[in-house]
C-alpha cells in the first residue's frame, strides 16, 4: 500500500491515494517522484548552520512552537519551508533594526 505524508501539528499523518509514489526504504515514507527527503526536511545541524543560532535556541522554537517538527527514528527533522521563512524573516528585522539605527 502506497501513502502520502501529510503535516499535522508537527507529525505525520498517512493519507492513501492511488497516485504513483517514490518509496524512501530507510524511513518508510513515500515521497512524489524527484523528491528526496532533503527537499522537505533539515536536521538540526543544517538549521543551527543556517539560521545561526545555538542548539537551546532551537530547542526553544521546537518547545514554544516557533517551528514544528518530526522525529523519525529518534533524530529531530525540521521542515525545510518552515526553517527559510524563519530566516527571511530575521533578516527583514535586521534591516529595519539598521535603518532605525541610521535614522537615529
Amino acid at each position: 500500500m502506497k501513502f502520502v505524508i501529510k503535516k499535522t501539528m508537527g507529525s505525520f499523518e498517512k493519507i492513501e491515494d492511488n497516485k504513483p509514489r517514490v518509496r524512501v526504504d530507510a524511513y518508510g515514507i513515500s515521497l512524489p517522484p524527484g523528491f528526496k527527503l532533503s527537499d522537505i526536511f533539515m536536521d538540526g545541524q543544517q538549521v543551527m548552520q543556517e539560521m545561526n543560532i545555538t542548539s537551546r535556541t532551537l530547542q526553544s522554537w521546537r518547545s514554544t512552537g516557533k517551528t514544528s517538527y518530526t522525529n523519525p527514528l529518534g533524530k529531530i527533522y525540521y521542515f525545510r519551508h518552515e526553517i527559510a521563512a524563519l530566516l527571511i524573516k530575521k533578516k527583514q528585522n535586521k534591516s529595519k533594526m539598521q535603518v532605525a539605527k541610521s535614522k537615529g
